[in-house]
């Protein structure tokens, strides 16, 4: 099961004659579709931008609910169909989602075996002041060791001839 959080634009007109019944009928809703409702608050009654069902206000409440994510649909549509909602936007809780991983990861740190030594930081190796004659001839080429001239970079002389140029 995922934690949803949904957002409801309710008939203004029916939240003001009796808010805790339009509350019943979201909870019958969500239940009817196998949702476990968490919480429902109201937020706020607002002037919108443009009528929607010839309606000016609405009232906007904030659910939070757990559902398998194919019942999300027939939800939905039992919104659609439902006199007192007039929009709905139904979003997976990212935070629920994170808090639930949160607890995942933490879970699975703590029954770690605790049998393994922590790491050790690995101690300061002093440099070798030596040097041989060895690495030192390790610097030359293999071409410039068989006597082999090194070809000119012919992308070098194309570069220096257009500074010239300029």
């Amino acid at each position: 099961m995922r934690t949803y959080e949904a957002m409801f634009l309710l008939d203004d007109a029916k939240c003001n004659e009796d808010f805790d019944a339009v509350v019943d009928q979201l909870k019958e809703l969500l239940t009817r579709n196998a949702a476990e409702v968490k919480s429902i608050e109201k937020w706020d009654q607002r002037r919108m931008m443009y009528p929607i069902n010839r309606r000016h206000r609405a009232t906007y409440v904030l659910c939070h609910f757990d559902a398998e994510p194919g019942s999300i649909d027939p939800i939905q549509a039992a919104c659609r169909l439902a006199p007192v909602v007039m929009r709905v936007l139904i979003l997976v809780d990212q935070d629920a989602l994170d808090q639930e991983m949160a607890a995942k990861m933490e879970a699975a740190i703590s029954s770690a075996p605790a049998d393994k030594p922590a790491e050790q930081k690995p101690e300061a190796v002093e440099p070798n002041v030596e040097t041989s004659s060895q690495e030192e001839s390790v610097s030359e080429t293999p071409a410039e060791e068989d006597g082999a001239e090194i070809e000119p970079d012919q992308n070098a002389s194309k570069l220096e001839t257009a500074e010239d140029t300029e």
